[in-house]
């Protein structure tokens, strides 16, 4: 890792230290900052580039099998309401990296927590979906067409909605009937089982999800 960002890392720990206790983040790894409400992740991810660093905001439903963290639900900060450069220029010293930080904070504390606030539930999640929201990418940018089916599948399961989980469910295997790529094949049998579920044994659907939830803050190393 070069000088430049190193010193881009120490001043993130230094400016967002105050803001993520205010607010209830903690550093996940040097450039990723996250909490949980309501079972749903509220991420922010700094990416550091040759070209300049930039923040992304996402959120990310636990009880969603998954492997990794998941930015797809998500923005810049930059774009998040307002229309700006995606990317902060390292510039010619380290004044410049602060400015361009604390800017981000800025942003984040002005846009960003509201953000999250609207999405800090499964209700909320649907509602983005379900009003179109997901497709305008002054709050959403770039989000998978499969993942409108699998959030709202799994989201109506979390809200005990087992019929509209279930037509959920069965938009995502439709979509995805044709393609036969094992990690699509994977996610369409996941869809099926869930629906199957919903429909023969729905009492078992709030264990399941706990179970999800454990495995996947263990594969992304959420204590």
């Amino acid at each position: 890792m070069n000088i430049i960002k190193k010193t881009v890392i120490r001043n993130i720990k230094t400016i967002f230290d105050s803001f993520a206790k205010q607010n209830g983040f903690t550093f996940l790894k040097p450039l990723v900052l996250i909490r949980i409400q309501n079972d749903i992740l509220h991420i922010i991810s700094f990416d550091l580039s040759s070209g300049g660093f930039t923040c992304d905001v996402a959120v990310q439903p636990l009880f969603v099998p998954s492997n990794n963290l998941v930015l797809s639900f998500g923005n810049r900060i930059s774009r998040l309401g307002v229309c700006m450069p995606e990317r902060w220029t390292y510039g010619d010293s380290e004044a410049s990296i602060i400015k361009g930080l604390e800017e981000i904070r800025d942003l984040m504390t002005e846009n960003g927590l509201d953000w999250f606030k609207c999405l800090n539930h499964p209700e909320g999640i649907v509602e983005y979906i379900e009003s179109g929201k997901v497709a305008d990418p002054q709050y959403i940018v770039a989000f998978a067409p499969h993942l409108r089916w699998l959030y709202l599948g799994f989201c109506y399961l979390w809200l005990g909605e087992m019929v509209k989980a279930r037509m959920s469910l069965e938009e995502l295997e439709k979509h995805l009937q044709n393609d036969q790529r094992p990690w699509v094949v994977q996610l369409r049998q996941l869809g099926k089982d869930y629906s199957i579920m919903a429909e023969q044994n729905p009492k078992q659907i709030p264990e399941k999800l706990d179970e999800n939830m454990f495995l996947t803050k263990k594969q992304i190393g959420v204590k």
